[in-house]
């Protein structure tokens, strides 16, 4: 007997434990007891003055409402005190059942023979060894960067640069991606409707500025030609008052213009700006290198994981990988990730380096501030479009992003650290080398 309450183990099976509890049925008394009476003396009831209040007619009102109220009050004070006392520090999932109440209303003469009892299910955090940061080696790729590797970059850039002319054959007909400047002419049963109409409009065909199907009609036509046909808006249309209508559209094509890359690395390099050729090469130079660095630093990341998680064993909590497996799951259902990845081992993985790399930043003083927290938003949301206030706006009313934003960064933080502080095994890499081996991975 530990004072007030019986504890007898159930289950103990690795991170999960369950327990009875037992508690003294004359503590909970003494519990109802000076609740029903605390009620007594604050409970406002019709014909009686405040503080006044019999606890009979307490009980009579508001019996279950009260039992119910001490019953989790105690259970929640029994296992804490518990947990406590027996160094079960960090709970990570708990559940309760509760078996029996003493109920004065089963019969008053077997009450005090009733006791409360309930049984407690847990799970808590394994102990997680420290990590040798010592022992680590990881490789250091460095890239050689050639002029195949410069030439092969700009002419990636001379394919992506678009620079519109006329075409050579006047009688071209249209197709998707070049760009063409029309007047339209919408109608709904013979009248014209408000922004169904427009001169010199400019569209490149094909980049979804107009309706697809609008753009799919000027495939084929030349200029000069005129066309008459029926367009039906989707029911999702943004303006709802046009959503799923049926109107009638005429088009005349005024002109038309392909497009085309630069016929030389000076006109692409003038193209996008540069002084010179020099210049441009410079500027590829130095993006590949980043690109190079990026990918690099990725892969002595998954170097780093794939160390841990051969060379440190420990059970992962069944709950935390049940959430994790979610994450998973519906990652593999909504990206190009590799679908040969077993789901239940990743989510299992992804648990055990979380705790090893939080065990890290507890034993290093590795922390999150908020400077971190702004510099990985603009870095990760504001550089791919995405508004800063926006995003600040969501850190703060949902805990779910929160929580993700900091792990992340905090992830971040303890890698950079373990990689800084490892030994590092140089090895001379070919750019095509250190992204195929990146592809793999991938």
């Amino acid at each position: 007997m530990d004072g007030f309450y019986i504890a007898k183990e159930i289950l103990r099976d690795k991170l999960k434990h369950e327990y009875e509890f037992i508690i003294d049925n004359d503590y909970f008394q003494r519990q109802l007891d000076d609740k029903f009476k605390e009620v007594a003396k604050s409970v406002k009831i019709s014909g009686f003055r405040p503080g006044k209040v019999s606890v009979d007619v307490v009980k009579k009102l508001h019996f279950d409402d009260v039992v119910n109220f001490v019953v989790s009050k105690i259970i929640e004070d029994v296992s804490s005190l518990f947990l406590k006392e027996n160094n079960f520090q960090e709970v990570v999932s708990s559940n309760v059942d509760v078996s029996f109440i003493p109920n004065e209303k089963v019969s008053s003469d077997n009450i005090h023979r009733l006791q409360l009892m309930y049984k407690l299910q847990f799970e808590i955090m394994p102990e997680v060894p420290c990590f040798d940061i010592e022992n680590v080696t990881l490789k250091d790729r460095e890239v050689l960067i050639g002029n195949k590797d410069i030439d092969d970059f700009i002419d990636t850039l001379n394919s992506k640069y678009v620079n519109f002319v006329k075409p050579d054959n006047e009688q071209h007909e249209i197709c998707k991606g070049d760009k063409v400047i029309i007047n339209y002419y919408g109608k709904i049963r013979g009248k014209a409707f408000k922004g169904g109409s427009a001169k010199n409009y400019e569209v490149v065909v094909g980049d979804s500025h107009l309706l697809e199907d609008f753009e799919n009609k000027l495939i084929g036509m030349k200029k000069g030609e005129q066309k008459m046909f029926p367009l039906l808006f989707p029911c999702d249309y943004k303006i709802a008052h046009m959503a799923g209508r049926e109107v009638e559209m005429l088009v005349d094509i005024q002109d038309v213009f392909v497009s085309k890359g630069a016929d030389n690395h000076e006109e692409l390099a003038k193209g996008y700006g540069f002084d010179d050729v020099e210049a441009m090469r410079t500027f590829s130079e130095k993006a590949i290198k980043e690109k190079c660095t990026q990918m690099n630093n990725i892969l002595m990341k998954k170097e780093l994981f794939d160390y841990m998680d051969d060379n440190y064993s420990l059970d992962a909590p069944e709950c935390v990988v049940s959430t994790e497996l979610k994450k998973v799951n519906h990652e593999l259902e909504n990206s190009k990730l590799n679908t040969k990845i077993d789901p239940l081992k990743e989510a299992v993985k992804r648990v055990k380096l979380g705790m090893i790399l939080m065990k890290i930043s507890k034993d290093h003083n590795i922390s999150v501030v908020s400077e971190d927290v702004v510099n990985f938003i603009k870095s990760n949301y504001v550089d791919y479009g995405a508004s800063f206030n926006n995003v600040i706006k969501l850190l703060k009313s949902n805990k779910d992003f929160s929580n993700y934003i900091r792990g992340k960064v905090l992830e971040d933080k303890v890698v950079d650290y373990i990689i800084g502080c490892v030994k590092k095994e140089k090895e001379n890499i070919t750019c095509a080398d250190l992204e195929e081996l990146f592809n793999s991975i991938s």
